[in-house]
């Protein structure tokens, strides 16, 4: 994102096209390489955590839909970004808005009345995804558009992959500790409390991220502007 916003700030739209078609090359990668290793380690991960046999089944479901949405997962993240960093920051917001309604009706729909558990939360999640994504590379296609992914842009160059990876390591390493740092959270309530107080940890990690999602959209909203 800061990459591309550098690049269609200066005007070099050339150089710009090329760290949008490298960017998504590189996440394509990515989608399918975790894709995989995510169907591999499924199981022997929630084993490794302790999970409960009575929702071992129901997780193991839940990771591997979510697993095959991974490129619908990123494909709406890179697409997101690519209009934030034109200077597009209301679509992208829309898309969300768009998405959380759908997901929430679309649980409704599938767990409620379908009874799917669950397996329907997992597929719903995926879906409100794909239809962000789609309403995002609408925008992205458009005739105003001077983005137009050819595949001679594609290409995994140093010059655009290696200050990608520079860029992101620091938000990767942050997520990646709040990972574990939840991960040893719900291994140890599994392993004492059962599933219910998962249950409850996850009902609490919600109400949290109400409260911390507001404080957290206000300091990356402005770190940029800064």
């Amino acid at each position: 994102g800061i990459l591309m916003a550098r690049e269609f700030g200066a005007k070099q739209y050339e150089s710009l096209r090329k760290v949008v078609g490298g960017s998504t090359t590189l996440a394509i990668v990515f989608a399918l390489l975790f894709l995989i290793l995510g169907q591999a380690v499924a199981k022997p991960v929630l084993l490794l955590l302790n999970t409960p046999a009575q929702i071992l089944d129901g997780s193991l479901l839940y990771l591997r839909i979510m697993f095959l949405g991974i490129p619908i997962v990123m494909a709406y993240n890179l697409l997101a970004t690519i209009l934030r960093s034109l200077g597009d920051g209301q679509t992208p917001l829309y898309a969300m808005i768009a998405a959380s309604v759908t997901n929430i009706v679309l649980d409704i729909l599938f767990v409620v009345y379908f009874g799917w558990g669950v397996e329907g939360a997992a597929i719903a999640t995926v879906l409100s995804q794909m239809i962000s994504a789609l309403w995002i590379l609408r925008f992205l296609t458009g005739k105003q558009t001077i983005l137009r992914l050819k595949a001679e842009n594609m290409k995994l160059i140093p010059s655009v992959i290696l200050p990608c990876l520079g860029l992101g390591i620091s938000s990767f390493i942050m997520i990646s500790t709040e990972s574990v740092l939840s991960i040893s959270f719900t291994s140890s309530l599994a392993e004492f409390g059962g599933d219910v107080a998962v249950g409850a940890m996850t009902v609490l990690a919600s109400i949290n991220q109400l409260i911390t999602m507001p404080l957290s959209g206000v300091c990356q909203g402005g770190q940029p502007l800064i």
